[in-house]
């Protein structure tokens, strides 16, 4: 009995090493098997798929090698403009299906100050009239130089506590702790208003400055010529040009002082000396561009500003590292792992929504969904379960919002017609510091944020963009909200270099 154990234990150990030394041999045998079959078939395709090819090409390539040199000279000089007609010709079946309409128009009296909705805006030949015709200016704080300095949110953010309103007809500006400055009297902007602002504060007589803003209106719709010695005279230094501007009152300019704790001017854009503004890439050249104080009159689809909210969103669950258990998970990492998987689904969401349906017409609803903006505040609004504090369009100080677009759908265009008003797109709205300005409190809490998710979503050669400016060639009309916006044309390129990736 000894001896057969023994023997069958020695005959185990025999068959266990061979086994050892022969399964190496095995595996590594069968995977060159494989490997030789996947090759011997990928060889085979190529072969087939070479073959083709060259049945295929081999008649272009011939074609191609008799022909002369001033022949190839023809074909290149001409491949530029039919692959621009083919790209532009197939980039607008990409294009949104849906109807772009305006949905909500802006005007801001004076340069950086608050905004007024309107239902209707008429166009003039300054552009959109009573947008930005008033400047607060300051004093050139170099020796000998008379020329004043315009006043914005960049450098004072307090200017977004200027808020406007009606007192019967006269337009007046307010601000906390002062009363209502009068600055004209205007029915007609008061009868474009989206909804009657009417401030209930004060009897007419009693408006401050009214007398002298009256005095200021016949003195400037009167056209009076004024030397240039003339006390109302000024020149303001807008950007690189030079404006020259009528002052409205001592009044006027000590109310100011009184909110900004500084020498302030207002003046209003001279009626006798125009500002010409050239664009090079205007599609019509020969006409030049007047404006008032604007740098353009900004256009800016509201998908794109539900794309900005939404990319704020994703971001600040993905920097959500904090977390509280609560009576139904107290289980720490449970918390945790239900925070991973939150972030994972809204980027999933978000990815999936920039790639596949950058060109498709349900995008612009889409956005909608969360979270949405409020022209009228910026309060927290609870979306899932998480508190969330979206951006108002407001702070991009845009005068027309287009509404029923994808996303940044005014990047590709080069030419709008709205309700007979064509509009030349001449170029990007080169954004500074101030959409990082809360528009309705004039603080700064959330500049960095700002200023940091547009540095990784819109910059192109070093500069942040959002929206395009427009110039009405048409200096008579009107344009109201609902008004369809045509696309008469793209960009050259098809699509704009400044798309959302």
């Amino acid at each position: 009995m000894e001896l057969s154990d023994n023997v069958l234990l020695h005959f185990g150990r025999k068959v266990g090493s061979i086994f050892t030394q022969t399964l190496p041999m095995m595996v590594e045998t069968a995977a060159k098997t494989v490997w030789n079959g996947i090759t011997t078939v990928s060889m085979a395709m190529f072969r087939v798929t070479t073959t083709s090819l060259s049945s295929a090409l081999g008649p272009l390539l011939h074609f191609l090698n008799d022909l002369d040199e001033d022949t190839v000279k023809v074909l290149i000089a001409i491949s530029g403009p039919v692959l621009t007609i083919a790209t532009n010709f197939f980039m607008a079946h990409k294009q949104s299906k849906l109807q772009a309409i305006v949905e909500n128009i802006w005007v801001f009296p004076i340069k950086s100050c608050g905004g007024l909705q309107l239902h209707t805006a008429i166009v003039d030949e300054f552009g959109l009239k009573y947008d930005r015709n008033f400047v607060l200016m300051t004093p050139s704080k170099t020796e000998g130089n008379d020329t004043f300095n315009m006043l914005t949110q960049r450098t004072c953010p307090k200017m977004a506590n200027i808020q406007f309103g009606f007192v019967g007809s006269f337009l007046v500006a307010t601000c906390e702790g002062m009363k209502p400055l009068c600055l004209g009297h205007m029915p007609e902007l008061k009868k474009l208003l989206d909804e009657e602002i009417v401030l209930d504060v004060c009897p007419i007589e009693e408006l401050y400055a009214r007398e002298d803003a009256m005095d200021f209106e016949h003195r400037y719709n009167a056209h009076v010529e004024v030397d240039d010695d003339d006390e109302f005279k000024v020149n303001v230094q807008v950007w690189n040009d030079i404006v020259e501007a009528e002052r409205v009152s001592d009044a006027h300019d000590a109310w100011f002082a009184s909110v900004f704790g500084r020498d302030v001017v207002l003046g209003k854009i001279s009626s006798r000396k125009p500002r010409f503004v050239v664009h090079r890439n205007v599609a019509h050249p020969e006409l030049q561009p007047q404006l008032s104080f604007q740098d353009g009159f900004p256009m800016l689809s509201s998908s794109s500003m539900y794309d900005i909210n939404n990319s704020l969103y994703y971001k600040s669950l993905q920097s959500t590292v904090a977390y509280t258990p609560n009576s139904a998970t107290k289980n720490p990492s449970q918390q945790k792992e239900k925070k991973r998987k939150e972030k994972k689904d809204w980027g999933r969401k978000l990815r999936r929504n920039r790639k596949k349906n950058k060109h498709n017409h349900k995008y612009a609803e889409s956005m909608r969904d969360i979270p949405t903006e409020d022209h009228s505040n910026e309060e927290k609004k609870v979306i899932g379960k998480k508190s969330f504090q979206p951006l108002s369009i407001l702070r991009f100080r845009a005068n027309v919002i287009i509404g029923n677009t994808p996303p940044f759908e005014e990047d590709t265009w080069h030419s709008v017609t709205i309700n007979d008003i064509e509009f030349d797109i001449v170029k990007p709205c080169d954004r500074c510091t101030m959409p990082g300005v809360n528009p309705f409190t004039g603080e700064r809490k959330r500049s960095k944020e700002m200023r940091a998710i547009m540095n990784s979503l819109r910059t192109a050669g070093g500069r942040v963009f959002m929206g395009q400016n427009a110039i009405p060639q048409t200096k008579e009309g009107s344009v109201a909200v609902g008004d369809v916006v045509t696309v008469n044309t793209r960009k050259n390129n098809g699509v704009s270099l400044l798309r959302w990736l």
